[in-house]
């Protein structure tokens, strides 16, 4: 088992066995889940976006918004 302290400000350490086993850095967004019972139930990583990704998401140039969704759903970059 790993273990982690909690520090002044909510701040914690994500530890590098389980950064690495999981190929997560540090400018990664952790995303915490509980189920009704107030446990944890999931715990998951994301890449945080830049203000370029963002801007193109919500931008509208009179696309196709179904095609652009599908393609960032697909993970591609390039949605134009």
């Amino acid at each position: 088992m790993i273990e982690t302290k909690l520090y002044r400000g909510s701040q914690t350490v994500v530890p590098e066995a389980i950064k690495k086993a999981l190929n997560v850095d540090n400018d990664c967004i952790i995303q915490w889940k509980l189920n009704k019972e107030k446990q944890i139930a999931e715990v998951s990583f994301r890449k945080k976006r830049s203000l370029s990704e963002i801007i193109a998401i919500v931008k509208d140039d009179g696309k196709d918004s179904v095609n652009i969704k599908k393609k960032i759903s697909e993970g591609k970059k390039n949605i134009t």
